[in-house]
């Protein structure tokens, strides 16, 4: 008996121990799940932060990209003008250069409203080449002739006088005396449309027409070398008429884009076949043809260019 009572309280025992553990195993996979879905949960909160906070890196991000562009439009623009400017002197050195060529030829010297008139033609022609769809440079817009006359008349006075100065004047004259049309514009603008500049910028005019002034009294003067070509007095007065004549033209320009609403493609476009008809009626009492046979053929190649 004490053995079967031993063998069942033994039994008893193994059932208790086999029942705790049954219950210790299943609060623990109860506690278990909860802890799992905590910890599901803090990883989405985890997850959803990190996710806010990649998204405000790359807003960050975009905005220091766009801050490190916006300085660099201005450095192109600075770089662009620099090089428009190069390309203007040099093409004006060119410019000034092949007219003096050209008029350094006597017979040359006496069909300027004929290389004016051709002048125009060319300039009209291209502007109308490039107004055509196939470039769509500009949109071409035609305004009334008898608005345009004035200033059609100020653009070849614009040209010829000013090519007038330089075959009568030397190339050093002629460019110092062109530094004049700054304060002759300035002028100009005050007395038609009582514009006025800055005082420091009039106190810094007045020592260019000083010095033009003194080129203009010097290089006049005649000398003994013949090597030397000093300007003429009809090159003297053809440089300060012709100043007048582009200072003139410059103002009229800018009054007349506001007058007529167009660019300056446009208003030259409408200028130019005019200003050549009009010299056609003044070629024939004024200049003298030379015998083209004698011209060498350099100064035709100037001519063409």
């Amino acid at each position: 008996m004490a053995t079967s009572r031993g063998l069942g309280e033994t039994l008893d025992s193994i059932e208790l121990v086999q029942r705790d553990d049954q219950d210790g195993n299943g609060g623990t996979g109860s506690y278990g799940g909860v802890g799992d879905d905590r910890i599901s949960q803090n990883t989405v909160v985890d997850n959803a932060n990190a996710t806010d906070g990649n998204e405000d890196n790359s807003l960050l991000e975009k905005d220091q990209d766009q801050q490190a562009s916006q300085p660099a439009q201005p450095r192109a623009n600075i770089g662009s003008a620099i090089i428009w400017m190069a390309v203007n002197t040099l093409a004006t050195i060119a410019i000034v250069f092949t007219n003096k060529a050209i008029f350094s030829f006597r017979p040359l010297k006496l069909v300027q409203l004929t290389f004016a008139a051709f002048h125009f033609f060319v300039t009209w022609l291209t502007l109308y080449i490039l107004s055509r769809p196939s470039y769509a440079l500009f949109p071409p817009r035609r305004t009334a002739t008898k608005e345009i006359i004035p200033i059609s008349i100020a653009m070849s006075l614009n040209v010829i006088l000013p090519n007038l100065s330089l075959a009568y004047s030397s190339v050093t004259f002629y460019q110092v005396a062109r530094i004049l049309l700054t304060p002759v514009v300035a002028l100009m603008n005050y007395v038609l449309y009582k514009e006025t500049l800055p005082r420091n910028a009039i106190l810094s005019l007045i020592p260019a027409c000083v010095g033009v002034g003194t080129v203009s009294y010097y290089d006049s003067l005649p000398t003994g070398d013949e090597k030397v070509k000093a300007t003429s007095v009809l090159g003297v007065i053809f440089a300060f008429t012709g100043i007048f004549a582009s200072s003139l033209y410059t103002v009229w320009i800018s009054s007349y884009r506001r007058k007529l609403q167009m660019t300056s493609m446009q208003l030259l476009y409408n200028q130019a076949p005019v200003s050549a008809f009009l010299l056609l009626y003044v070629i024939p009492f004024v200049d003298i043809f030379p015998n083209w046979n004698e011209v060498p053929v350099v100064r035709h190649i100037c001519v063409s260019d």
